[in-house]
C-alpha cells in the first residue's frame, strides 16, 4: 500500500482515507469492496432506485451498483495479475472451507455424547429429539417445563433483583450485538413518500436487504453462544436464518395505527401500506416459507404482543437464529442448547416485566404462536440473490 494520499479523504465515500488503491485515493472498506466486486459483471447488481443513490459513509453500503459504478468512475482499476491472483485465492479458499467441513463431520461423527455444554460443542447431534421442521416444537417445550440456564448463585449489581450473573451476561451481550441489527425507526426530519404499487414497493425493500444481511451477520459474530459452534453450523444458521431475522425486526418499523411499514433510505422515508403486499411480485414464501396473508397477520399480530419493547425482538431473534431444525446442522443438540436458553431469558425478561405468572405464560404462548404463525414449515430457502 502506497502513503500516497494517506491524509485525504476516500474520493468513493468520503471517509479517512486508508492510502493510494488500486489507482484511486480510498478507504479501507472502498478498497476492500472493489477488491469482492471489480472482477465482477455490474449486471450482477440492480438498483432500484434509478443509479442515483448517495455515496457516503452512511449510506455506501445500500446500493452494491452504485457504488461499484462510482469505483470505475474515479478511475479504480485492476490489472491482470491481479485478477489472477484474487481468483486463485478465492479457489483455495473454496477447497480449504470444503476440506474443513468434510474432516468436521468425519471426526463429530466418533465423539461420545455428554450432557455438559463444553463436551456438547464437540458431539454431533443424534436422531433423538424433535425432528418436526417448525416452531411448533419451541411451543411445546415452553409448555411442558422453564428452559434451564446453568445457575451462578452470585447476582452481579445490575441485575441483583432479575438475572443472575450467567443470566445476565448472556442478556446483556445479546442486547449489545443486536445493536448492528437496529432498523432506523426516527422519521421525522425525512421526506415521505407514500408508495402506491407493489413493484416499487418490493424494489425499495429489496434495496435495503444487503445493507440489512450484512449487520445480522455482524450481529451473530457478537455473539459467543454463535462462536463456539463450528463453521459448518453457523454457515447453516445464518444462511437460514438472516430473511427470517430481517423480516422479524421490520416490526421495529412499522406504524401499526395506519398499517406503514417504513423504511428510510439516504433521507427519505418510504411508506409502504400493508394492502401492498396482497399484489407483492415475490412470495413471502419464497423466503421463509409463508404466504403473503399470512406475513401481514403476523405483523398485525405481533403488532398487539411485542409491546413497542425492542427486547421482546432482540431476545425472538436469537430464537429464530438458534433454530435445532435447520438441515445438515453438525452439532444439533448444541444448537438447541443455545436456543433454549434464549427461550428462557424471554421467560424470565416477561415474568420480571410484568410481575404476574398468568400474564407471563399467555404473553409468551402468543409470542411462540405468533412465530409459529409465520414460519409453520420452517423450510427457508435462504437468504435470496
Amino acid at each position: 500500500m502506497s502513503n500516497k494520499g494517506k491524509n485525504k479523504v476516500c474520493v468513493i465515500c468520503g471517509d479517512k482515507s486508508g492510502g493510494y488503491h488500486f489507482n484511486a485515493i480510498t478507504c479501507e472498506s472502498c478498497k476492500s469492496f472493489f477488491r469482492r466486486n471489480a472482477m465482477k459483471s455490474q449486471d450482477e447488481f440492480k438498483c432500484y432506485l434509478g443509479s442515483n443513490c448517495k455515496m457516503n459513509i452512511r449510506d455506501r453500503n445500500g446500493c452494491k451498483r452504485c457504488r461499484l459504478e462510482k469505483c470505475f468512475a474515479v478511475g479504480m482499476k485492476t490489472s491482470e495479475e491481479q485478477k489472477q491472483m484474487r481468483k486463485s485465492m478465492i479457489e483455495d479458499n473454496r477447497n480449504r472451507k470444503h476440506s474443513v467441513a468434510t474432516n468436521s463431520s468425519r471426526d463429530s461423527s466418533d465423539s461420545d455424547t455428554s450432557p455438559s455444554p463444553q463436551t456438547m460443542c464437540n458431539d454431533v447431534s443424534s436422531s433423538s429429539g424433535p425432528s418436526d421442521d417448525d416452531f411448533a416444537d419451541i411451543l411445546m417445550i415452553a409448555k411442558k417445563h422453564e428452559m434451564s440456564v446453568t445457575p451462578i448463585v452470585r447476582p452481579i449489581t445490575d441485575y441483583s433483583n432479575q438475572f443472575n450473573e450467567l443470566e445476565g451476561k448472556r442478556f446483556s451481550e445479546l442486547l449489545e450485538a443486536t445493536k448492528f441489527a437496529v432498523i432506523p425507526n426516527d422519521y421525522t426530519n425525512t421526506n415521505q413518500i407514500i408508495l402506491k404499487n407493489s413493484l416499487d414497493a418490493y424494489k425499495v425493500l429489496i434495496s435495503k436487504n444487503d445493507f440489512q444481511i450484512t449487520n445480522i451477520i455482524k450481529m451473530c459474530k457478537c455473539l459467543d453462544t454463535f462462536n463456539m459452534l463450528c463453521e459448518t453450523d453457523r454457515m447453516i444458521l445464518t444462511k437460514h436464518s438472516a430473511m427470517e431475522i430481517e423480516m422479524l425486526r421490520r416490526l421495529m418499523c412499522i406504524d401499526f395505527e395506519n398499517k406503514y411499514v417504513n423504511i428510510i433510505i439516504n433521507d427519505t422515508t418510504y411508506k409502504l401500506h400493508f394492502d401492498l403486499y396482497q399484489n407483492y411480485p415475490f412470495r413471502a414464501k419464497d423466503y421463509i416459507g409463508t404466504d403473503n396473508n399470512i406475513y401481514i397477520d403476523f405483523l398485525e399480530t405481533m403488532g398487539l404482543d411485542w409491546d413497542s419493547d425492542i427486547t421482546i425482538v432482540d431476545l425472538l431473534t436469537a430464537i429464530v437464529l438458534f433454530n435445532p431444525n435447520r438441515p445438515n446442522l453438525v452439532h444439533k443438540h448444541m444448537v438447541r442448547h443455545h436456543q433454549n436458553i434464549y427461550l428462557y431469558l424471554l421467560q424470565r425478561y416477561i415474568r420480571m416485566k410484568y410481575r404476574s405468572e398468568l400474564l407471563t405464560k399467555g404473553k409468551f404462548q402468543r409470542l411462540m404462536e405468533n412465530l409459529n404463525l409465520i414460519f409453520p414449515n420452517n423450510e427457508p430457502n435462504g437468504i435470496p440473490p
